[in-house]
């Protein structure tokens, strides 16, 4: 199964659309002006997104992390005090770094490209009666964290995020 992409920050085609678009409404605005229009108008859905995805769940929200540092590749976890899965999906909108988040077969997730590599995160609920701390200190520890592992810890947010787009 292919991904099903939710957002993609650095989806061009959609750019060079929507600006060809806009040179039909504004033809005597600057290429510059045209392009800063197109990105507020992609900033605009990202907060669509963000609101179609407003959805409070029973747990907190965990993120896996696999980052792209310049010394190398690094596992880590975060702890997010967040249960709301339209609140969780964050980036930085300072031209650093590019974000998509999709929905593979199993999990919701996101990759952040920035001048150091690729951070890849995974979005996953604290399942109730687990202690995520025994989950951090193995990460933390560099134990071999398994699928087993993760779902014995963890719930995918597949099945909210599906609901809400029909997948």
């Amino acid at each position: 199964m292919r991904e099903r992409i939710i957002f993609d920050e650095g989806n061009y085609e959609f750019i060079e659309e929507e600006m060809e678009l806009l040179k039909e409404e504004y033809p005597d605005a600057t290429e510059e002006q045209l392009r800063d229009w197109a990105y507020e108008s992609l900033e605009y859905l990202y907060e669509d997104e963000k609101a179609n995805l407003n959805i409070d769940l029973p747990n907190d929200i965990v993120i896996i992390a696999n980052l792209g540092l310049w010394n190398g590749r690094k596992v880590g976890i975060k702890e997010t005090n967040c249960s709301n899965i339209g609140d969780i999906l964050v980036h930085q909108v300072n031209g650093m770094s590019e974000i998509k988040f999709y929905c593979d077969r199993y999990n919701l997730k996101g990759e952040e490209t920035h001048h150091d590599g690729t951070n890849y995160y995974t979005y996953r609920m604290v399942r109730p009666n687990r202690d995520i701390n025994n989950l951090i200190d193995k990460i933390l520890r560099g134990d071999k964290i398994t699928t087993q592992i993760i779902n014995y810890y963890t719930k995918s947010l597949v099945k909210e995020v599906n609901a809400v787009y029909g997948w």
